[in-house]
């Protein structure tokens, strides 16, 4: 694994992050985690975009120093399923982004969608916000994505949002202390946020179920309520590409809820990719995923159990 990640890297031209891996693999430190700097958030070049990290986030910022990439094989498979969608679709191309931490599948989106784009990028929490907005307007794309505070669920009502040390691992659920590891801290503070569902969140930006092409969620462990509450969306005909992370804290029924909504949405698997650490890589260098070669809902729901592991799922109609 750690050989074909290494290829990716180098083809890629990322010759720095190869750099650094490769040290990391001999000596378990990367040089690219640590800043010429003293200032907390530094810039770095990430694809075609410029993006502010955060020097003290274990998460996303931490990847994206060190590997350049986030999440490889389940970006490639998004962007594709969003380019195929944006051949489809005529004038503009709605994408809801629930969950978007510092705004990186945010700027992958308008990057993809291009002159189509209108990306909603919705975060509740306030230090992924404030990057959030500053990596919009570094990359001018204020008039493409749209950054609002608000936490996405299954009611419109007010909620307590649980903050992490890692900036990608916020959650409104509580989740049992074992379900963290590495390290991570999911319950360090809590703040209220408003709420809102996907269905009326695109009602009250004046559009109707079947105008949403995409929806990208990140919500650790809080999936099924998402999904109940983008009923009109999952019901409306026309494309639709979701990209979700499914969380082993999902009990076995939660888990039949969500898959099953996608099922009767008329989606069907695209990719479905599990956390390395099935194939025994060390948590930091988790930024590529294992294909799981899954075909339908019954096998990635299969894996999920199997390994107890996310997995990074995109479906689409």
């Amino acid at each position: 694994m750690h050989t074909q990640k290494a290829g990716v890297l180098l083809e890629r031209g990322l010759y720095r992050h190869f750099g650094g891996y490769a040290i990391e693999l001999a000596s378990g430190w990367n040089p690219n985690e640590t800043s010429d700097s003293a200032a907390r958030y530094v810039a770095r070049d990430i694809h075609d975009w410029r993006m502010w990290l955060d020097s003290e986030d274990d998460g996303i910022s931490r990847t994206l120093r060190c590997y350049g990439l986030h999440e490889q094989l389940s970006s490639d498979a998004f962007a594709a399923a969003l380019a195929d969608v944006r051949e489809r679709v005529d004038g503009t191309v709605p994408v809801v982004d629930v969950g978007a931490n510092i705004g990186y599948y945010a700027l992958l989106e308008a990057a993809v969608l291009g002159e189509q784009a209108r990306v909603f990028a919705i975060e509740p929490a306030p230090d992924n916000l404030e990057l959030l907005t500053r990596n919009v307007r570094s990359n001018g794309l204020e008039t493409t994505v749209e950054v609002e505070q608000c936490a996405i669920g299954g009611t419109n009502e007010p909620v307590e949002l649980r903050l992490s040390n890692y900036s990608n691992r916020h959650t409104v659920r509580e989740l049992p202390g074992d379900v963290w590891r590495s390290g991570c801290q999911h319950d360090r503070e809590r703040v209220e946020v408003p709420q809102r569902t996907v269905d009326r969140f695109v009602a009250d930006r004046g559009l109707s179920p079947a105008d949403v092409a995409a929806v990208r969620m990140d919500l650790e462990g809080y999936e099924t309520a998402v999904v109940e509450g983008m009923e009109g969306v999952l019901d409306a005909d026309g494309p639709l590409v979701v990209f979700v992370e499914l969380h082993p804290v999902l009990s076995d029924a939660e888990l039949d809820d969500v898959l099953s909504a996608f099922d009767r949405g008329g989606l069907s698997v695209v990719s479905a990719v599990v956390d390395e650490s099935v194939a025994g890589t060390n948590h930091t260098m988790k930024w590529r995923g294992v294909d799981l070669h899954a075909e339908s809902f019954e096998e990635v729901a299969a894996a999920i159990r199997e390994t107890d592991r996310p997995v990074e799922l995109v479906a689409s109609r």
